[in-house]
């Protein structure tokens, strides 16, 4: 954003005409002290303005002067007001977040020697077959600067399937959570944040029931009837949070659509499938 590169706002000729009013105008306006982030810019040709900070769009500031607003390119402005920008940006991050998620067969990279724990979410009975996955989040950050203490919380919904032979069969929904510590997000660019592996168990036992049927002359006869029941576990979708400092700065949802209708909400008490740390540069 503060490089001197091409520009990818503002550059137009209608905009350039509108830079250079902007500049060619000097604000004779009396500003009360109480507009703290009201100041004078100056451009590399030294032409002035005082106007207010109220954002950025690509690399270009929006700086208002009245009731109009202008997108300047950073590259125009003067040393230090690139660098009160900087600042400025510290203190007032835009966040803006794009977000793509895809669900992996097999072990979570982060598993292993990360810190990671990744219990089973197991049913009941002998199990008969293991399923191993993880979800990959690709975050791109278009805040404009690099984000650090990043925290990428997430509610993996988890449909449990219990069929007892002589009793019918049983569905319900609940959440396991889940965390990953990012040492940072760099601006304008695509990072691929695994989570924990996520190991859902498909069990089943038997159940027996013993008939007697007794005659009115006193005899009897018995049988034995043997039924299958199982219980399944299998990934409904996941809900992600990412926290910068302990703030929620961005969320997005990618469930199954009877869960999506069903309007869940956030429970912050949970099965825990691991907590792990991510660093995009290793």
């Amino acid at each position: 954003m503060f490089d001197e590169g091409p520009l990818s706002v503002g550059s137009s000729p209608a905009d350039m005409k509108h830079i250079y009013i902007a500049f060619s105008l000097l604000s004779l306006l009396c500003i009360p002290d109480a507009f703290a982030d009201v100041r004078s810019f100056t451009s590399v040709d030294g032409k002035s303005i005082v106007a207010e900070v109220v954002g950025f769009e690509g690399r270009a500031v929006k700086l208002k002067m009245g009731e109009t607003i202008y997108q300047v390119p950073v590259s125009k402005l003067s040393e230090p007001d690139k660098e009160y920008l900087k600042a400025w940006l510290k203190d007032n991050i835009p966040y803006a977040f794009r977000f793509s998620v895809f669900e992996k067969e097999g072990a979570s990279p982060l598993t292993s020697g990360q810190g990671g724990e990744s219990p089973s979410l197991s049913g009941r009975g002998n199990q008969e077959s293991t399923d191993v996955s993880h979800y990959i989040a690709t975050i791109t950050n278009d805040s404009g600067v690099e984000l650090e203490d990043v925290e990428l919380q997430y509610r993996v919904f988890i449909k449990r399937t219990v069929r007892m032979g002589f009793s019918g069969t049983n569905k319900s929904t609940y959440q396991a959570g889940g965390l990953t510590k990012i040492t940072s997000l760099p601006a304008g660019r695509g990072t691929s944040v695994p989570t924990a592996s996520i190991v859902l168990t498909d069990s089943s036992s038997k159940s027996t029931m013993r008939t007697t049927i007794t005659y009115t002359n006193g005899g009897s006869t018995s049988f034995t009837e043997t039924k299958k029941n199982r219980d399944r576990l299998e990934p409904m979708g996941v809900w992600f949070r990412l926290y910068h400092k302990g703030k929620l700065v961005g969320e997005y949802k990618d469930l199954h659509d009877d869960v999506a209708n069903s309007n869940p909400t956030w429970e912050e008490s949970t099965n825990w499938i691991g907590r792990v740390e991510f660093d995009p540069n290793q």
